[in-house]
């Protein structure tokens, strides 16, 4: 008896140590533990945002952005497991940042909100395709869609919300990746991290806004636009992944096949989709100062794609793809879009690893891996002013300002107006010089140890007006090289066409009026022809020009010849010689030496009028059953030649028979 009540005493005791350490060393999942968790909301442009909501998951604390964007939970305690940021504003697409809580430890981010590249309404009944001009696209079925408990909706139509998340961002696309993370999990439950292809994010809301989802058994295909700088690596099939709103992380569902410049897949369920390459996980970490050797602490880091702040040390640890290059490191200044090329990895780390790269100094100033874009050729009128637009970035394609550009004539003769000029904000700066004869002329433009010559020509180009039989309404003319243009988007009011959204109060129709497809074309079938014959809602006299037409004034003015069946954006450096002077996003106005005159019309369906991308239709049908177009952006220097489906609101140019 005596032994057995020894080793029930025994067997108790083991138990109430055991059951003590165990809470000593694990504590339970709903106990919480403080944390700090700070940073700044922006918009692509680098403006910060005031009044966004943000909130944090699994608790009950929220704030508001104040003034400067800026935030801050400061004395909030979060259970130890994966918490979510979320930040949401009115007519931007929301953010969030996902992060792993450990107890007293501070965190930072920046989010940077972007407003939809499409925002656009189809029929319940119908369904329909949302085009973007990068090439992107979601194809919606036909009576496909529920509200989120899927219970039926019975609205009439589908408020489309679409915006695409890839490189071509620049320097916001880190901070605009959901959850701020690349992290994932594949199909096997393994724990990835991610290379991305590109990503769709797509929200449906209905008449009433209320959020909106595919109905169970319903798909939907995407169509993802692959970034310029990765299209030769692009693989022929890749895994999609979705982002978990509740868990933080992505995960694998479906693949995408590659086809031309996208990729195509289809999905059952809509949140942001990926199309990435997965890699095993490794760490690499490092620290930064400046060049006194004074530790850069609390400062964002892009680290391949993705983002991390450095410690009060100014050291940074950070996940990123095993097995994969190239890596780059770089500082980022949110606040005027400008980098700091820190260390370009070249050694492949292996997986569940760490790489050190010890301390790295910020080194922006290195003129050898600046990508300076500046035109072999301008043309002008003769006895006009030649305009030589440059736009000078580094080596991640950022922006570098305040930096200074010499000119010196080399021959042909002409007079400098200005022969040294400072890069602006946006890394833009302007040479201009008088033209003394029909010749050709020759400067030197010298930035640092870098030196480029640059041809300027003449070509014919007179102004002159007319006046529309119809309405009385008179319109500047410009003549390039024989073909004769409106310099004005047409202004001809029809039933069905949308005016000018920012000066819709202006009886002159700054922007004019733009139209749907069939609306210009008023009945004719397409044409490619010169002239194309179609006359479409032009003047008496005047014609809807043809794609052949547009390519012909193109050519004119520096388009490659051999990019004249290209799609997209063409070489050549003459879009600025088209755009206004002023009006354009980011004050990337164009120099107008061709008197064109492109201004940032409206465009699509509803339009926007961000300042941003307009577009002007031609008479000429696509393969598609779209209709070709050309696009002018803000920050292109090529005009985008490209198909549009025909119910989007164009601006329309017409030129005289």
């Amino acid at each position: 008896m005596k032994k057995t009540i020894h080793l029930i005493l025994v067997i108790s005791t083991f138990i109430l140590c055991w059951t003590a350490c165990t809470k000593e060393d694990s504590p339970p999942l709903d106990s919480k533990v403080p944390i700090t968790l700070k940073g700044k909301i922006i918009d692509e442009q680098g403006t910060a945002l005031s009044g966004v909501q943000l909130s944090l998951s699994n608790s009950s604390s929220s704030t508001i952005s104040d003034a400067n964007g800026q935030f801050d939970f400061s004395t909030t305690a979060l259970p130890q497991e994966r918490a979510i940021l979320k930040a949401n504003l009115a007519n931007y697409m929301s953010g969030s940042f996902s992060f792993e809580v450990e107890a007293n430890q501070s965190y930072s981010t920046t989010l940077v909100l972007g407003q939809a590249d499409a925002n656009q309404t189809i029929s319940v009944t119908t369904g329909g395709t949302i085009n973007l001009p990068s090439g992107a696209k979601v194809a919606l079925p036909a009576n496909g869609v529920s509200l989120m408990d899927g219970s039926p909706y019975n609205g009439n139509n589908i408020q489309v919300q679409v915006k695409e998340i890839n490189s071509d961002l620049g320097v916001t696309f880190s901070a605009q990746i959901p959850g701020n993370t690349l992290s994932a999990i594949d199909v096997n439950g393994n724990e990835r991290e991610l290379v991305s292809f590109g990503m769709l994010r797509v929200e449906l809301s209905g008449d009433n806004g209320q959020p909106l989802q595919l109905t169970t058994g319903n798909t939907s295909t995407l169509t993802f636009s692959i970034p310029n700088d990765q299209q030769s690596t692009a693989p022929n099939s890749i895994p999609l992944w979705y982002f978990d709103e509740a868990a933080g992380l992505w995960k694998e569902e479906g693949m995408a096949t590659k086809q031309g410049a996208t990729y195509v897949g289809t999905v059952s369920h809509f949140t942001t989709w990926n199309c990435d390459q997965p890699h095993p996980p490794c760490f690499i970490s490092g620290c930064v100062t400046d060049s006194l050797g004074i530790p850069l602490a609390g400062i964002p880091l892009i680290v391949g794609q993705t983002q991390v702040y450095t410690d009060d040390g100014g050291c940074f640890n950070v996940l990123i793809p095993a097995q994969f290059l190239p890596i780059i490191i770089y500082s980022i200044d949110y606040n005027l879009l400008q980098t700091c090329f820190l260390y370009n990895l070249t050694a492949v780390i292996s997986p569940n690893t760490t790489y050190n790269i010890g301390t790295v100094i910020c080194n922006a100033t290195n003129t050898a891996n600046w990508n300076i874009n500046i035109p072999d050729t301008v043309v002008g009128n003769l006895g006009a002013t030649l305009t030589v637009p440059i736009h000078i970035k580094d080596s991640l394609n950022q922006n570098i300002p305040n930096t200074t550009v010499t000119a010196t004539v080399i021959s042909g003769g002409g007079t400098l107006i200005n022969n040294q000029v400072t890069t602006n904000a946006s890394g833009i700066a302007l040479i201009e010089w008088n033209s003394t004869n029909s010749g050709v002329q020759e400067i030197m433009l010298s930035i640092g140890a870098i030196n480029k010559t640059v041809i300027g020509k003449h070509i014919s180009i007179t102004t002159g007006s007319m006046t529309d039989s119809r309405d009385n309404e008179t319109y500047a003319t410009v003549t390039i090289a024989g073909q004769t243009w409106l310099a004005e988007n047409l202004r001809y009011d029809v039933p069905a066409v949308y005016t000018d959204t920012l000066d819709i109060s202006n009886p002159n129709l700054k922007y004019g009026r733009i139209y749907d497809w069939a609306t210009i074309m008023n009945g004719s079938p397409s044409s490619n022809n010169v002239p194309s014959a179609v006359r479409g809602i032009c003047p008496l006299g005047w014609h809807l020009p043809s794609d052949a037409e547009f390519n012909i004034l193109e050519v004119n003015l520096g388009l490659d010849p051999a990019n004249l069946i290209s799609h997209g954006t063409r070489g050549g450096h003459y879009a600025p010689s088209m755009k206004s002077t002023t009006g354009w996003y980011n004050n990337e106005n164009g120099t107008n030496s061709s008197l064109f005159n492109v201004l940032p019309a409206p465009y699509g369906f509803p339009a926007n009028n961000n300042g941003t991308l307009t577009a002007i239709w031609t008479a000429t049908a696509s393969f598609n059953g779209g209709s070709l177009a050309r696009y002018f952006y803000h920050n292109k220097n090529g005009v985008h030649k490209g198909s549009n489906i025909t119910n989007d609101r164009l601006s329309c140019r017409c030129i005289q028979d």
